[in-house]
């Protein structure tokens, strides 16, 4: 959007919408090439109006180069211009036209995005009943979701993101999101080759044997979770999961674990995991709490353990390399 002072005279010859205290606009959304030449000669045709008495407010267009040009253009004229204001925090922090598509196929169906970024809006409701996870990113793609509820009937994994992917989950105190499971080793939310998952005020729930609440795999992958709740109801399930530097931070996200071997935090062979102001509670039998083994590192801050099955240990540091708890 681009704001001027001028007359309404200037304002209809360039078709420009009056507003008052003689300021006027364009509003234009780049959506193909010729839309982006459009948008490149209203700035020029505006920039002869209104001189050196330009305000520009830019509401980003989904061509980034497009808004990087005009960032340019406009601290270059303001160089000689008594008034010239760039909203470039706004350009910063908004994300393209792009960013704000809703996510395809449309809800219930299961999503899967690698390029380009997509969202959920609040309320919105997905499942999977076969392998496939119910939201997974991979490589350039994005996803974010508000107050979603995900469920996975088969052995697909809640969340997945892979290869660089990226997903985001919000919730509120008052409508949190919720992700679970029905289905054998599938976790609720798993990062591998270098995916992020990042959310807050959600709960998950895995139902079935080796179904992680959380998971991450390798380098660079990494799950942070704030003010949320994991369960896991069955064998080997552990609440948390990290390996083979993969990484996890968890911060006022109770864990709470219900199967043998089902432990409620156990970073293995090089992965790491950080508690925050946290409880766990894990009921079932050989079911230590909170478990570092074969390089694996594992830090609790403020956080207390609970353990309540046979041969269960609070903490556990195992392997031939050198662990820490």
């Amino acid at each position: 959007m681009l704001l001027c002072e001028g007359s309404r005279d200037s304002a209809a010859k360039y078709n420009l919408s009056y507003l008052s205290n003689y300021k006027f606009f364009i509003g234009l959304l780049a959506v193909d090439s010729e839309a982006v030449q459009l948008l490149d000669d209203s700035w020029k045709r505006v920039r002869r109006l209104c001189a050196d008495r330009v305000e520009m407010l830019i509401a980003a267009p989904s061509f980034d180069t497009c808004v990087d040009n005009l960032l340019k253009r406009a601290l270059l004229n303001s160089v000689g211009c008594r008034r010239v204001t760039l909203a470039a925090a706004m350009t910063a922090l908004l994300p393209t036209a792009q960013a704000f598509a809703q996510c395809a196929p449309p809800a219930p169906a299961a999503v899967s995005i690698s390029s380009g970024s997509c969202s959920d809006p609040a309320l919105t409701m997905r499942g999977s009943a076969g392998p496939a996870p119910v939201v997974e990113a991979s490589g350039s793609g994005i996803y974010s979701g508000t107050s979603i509820d995900l469920t996975a009937t088969g052995s697909g994994y809640g969340m997945y993101a892979t290869g660089g992917g990226a997903i985001t989950v919000i919730g509120t105190p008052v409508d949190g999101a919720t992700i679970s499971t029905y289905g054998t080793g599938g976790h609720g939310l798993y990062a591998d080759d270098g995916g992020v998952i990042t959310g807050s005020y959600t709960s998950i729930y895995t139902n079935e044997a080796g179904a992680y609440g959380i998971g991450a795999v390798g380098a660079d992958s990494r799950v942070t979770l704030n003010d949320s709740g994991v369960n896991t109801a069955f064998d080997n399930a552990h609440g948390a999961y990290a390996a083979s530097g993969g990484a996890i931070g968890l911060t006022r996200t109770d864990i709470t674990t219900w199967g043998v071997g089902a432990s409620a935090a156990f970073a293995d062979a090089g992965g790491s995991i950080t508690l925050n102001n946290l409880n766990t509670f894990s009921y079932g039998d050989n079911a230590p709490a909170a478990v570092a083994s074969g390089g694996g590192s594992l830090a609790l801050n403020n956080t207390y353990v609970n353990i309540y099955g046979n041969s269960s240990a609070g903490l556990l540091a195992t392997g031939d390399r050198k662990s820490v708890v």
